[in-house]
């Protein structure tokens, strides 16, 4: 099985005023907004990038982003909100422990109880991985996931350019 362990803040999303529009927060369910208070914006173009990606690698999504930590409305708001701004939540199969440790260590305590992940890259804008570093992708926090970030994830989990 094939996972992408996915940050939000600087992977979907970037801080940068030139980078691609965002969704507006006003097209969003208010009712999340109202529970949860969720105040995350997701960039279009970084949203189609991943898409295509897990598209074309047939790979699950395990969230590492620190927006993950939270009790099961707020977990259930965070998937919601991730399918309004047209990310596949499909693809979302759960969460890194909240272990209050390094994020490379989270996802190693994923790998651990997981087996059947057989491959994985990490996409993040900090470097917390340690001994993960062969599987790790850094985004630029600014921009966030871009092209040359894609082709070295295919590269990682072994797949060619133009293969499913």
């Amino acid at each position: 099985m094939k996972v992408i362990f996915l940050d939000i803040d600087g992977v979907l999303n970037g801080f940068a005023e030139y980078t691609a529009p965002a969704i507006p927060s006003h097209e969003w369910d208010p009712s999340v907004m109202q529970r949860c208070g969720i105040a995350l914006e997701m960039h279009w173009d970084n949203v189609k990038r991943m898409n295509k990606f897990i598209n074309e690698t047939g790979a699950t999504v395990v969230l590492s982003t620190s927006w993950r930590k939270g009790d099961d409305l707020w977990w259930e708001s965070l998937l919601q909100t991730f399918e309004h701004a047209g990310f596949l939540r499909s693809a979302i199969i759960g969460k890194t422990p909240n272990m209050h440790s390094s994020r490379g260590d989270e996802i190693q305590a994923y790998l651990d109880q997981h087996p059947e992940v057989t491959n994985f890259v990490i996409f993040d804008d900090i470097n917390e991985m340690y001994n993960l570093l062969d599987n790790f992708v850094q985004t630029n926090y600014q921009l966030g996931v871009q092209d040359a970030d894609i082709e070295k994830a295919r590269e990682i989990l072994k797949i060619p350019r133009g293969a499913a």
